[in-house]
């Protein structure tokens, strides 16, 4: 299949770029980096500057999640930035700045934000390793990230310049998220900033 480019200005992938089932016996998804560099191989078509987020598949429901991370980073994350593919600029500056979740970014452009966060789904939920450091797919962790990089930039651009919010995301409502999802629905309805408009892309 093609992407027609009829007037869109950007292309966003929300994640489960692979089926994650694993293989007869194991319980998890070795998760090959092959799997991701096949993808970023695919998207080069793209007439468009393309944004991923992570799912589930690729990530928490791998066998080796912080492996799996690494080459989320290493071949997706950053893919918007690429400048050998000749795509269109989108005349706005793109944000990922994120001192620790690279996935994240934000941009305005005429009288809209978009968020990209990292919800995906998935039951798993690790939260620290023997040694005391904590994994990247720490669910509570992962769910303050996210809080706090909504908050910035509902506060970052001024009230009266943004009429729409979309958010761009893997999981919905799911078990898996909901802490966030729920603090997400509060701090929207608590908003009297004029506001209008509004939405919320998943995929699960």
């Amino acid at each position: 299949k093609t992407i027609d480019d009829g007037g869109g200005r950007f292309l966003v992938h929300l994640g489960d770029i692979d089926d994650g089932k694993p293989v007869s016996g194991e319980l998890y998804s070795q998760c090959p980096e092959s799997v991701y560099s096949k993808i970023s191989n695919i998207f080069e078509s793209s007439p468009l500057p393309t944004f991923f987020i992570p799912g589930d598949n690729t990530w928490v429901d791998c066998a080796d999640v912080e492996d799996a991370y690494y080459n989320w980073n290493k071949h997706l994350f950053h893919y918007n930035e690429r400048t050998d593919l000749n795509w269109p600029a989108l005349n706005t500056k793109v944000y990922r700045d994120h001192p620790i979740r690279h996935e994240l970014f934000a941009f305005f452009l005429k009288d809209t934000l978009f968020l990209g966060l990292s919800l995906p789904g998935g039951a798993r939920n690790f939260r620290q390793f023997s040694d005391g450091t904590r994994s990247s797919s720490d669910r509570a962790q992962l769910h303050r990230d996210n809080k706090e990089w909504t908050r910035r930039w509902f506060e970052e651009y001024p009230r009266d310049e943004i009429k729409a919010v979309v958010v761009f995301a893997h999981d919905s409502t799911g078990s898996a998220n909901r802490p966030y999802w729920s603090w997400f629905a509060k701090f929207i309805q608590g908003d009297d900033n004029g506001i209008v408009g509004k939405d919320y892309t998943n995929v699960n």
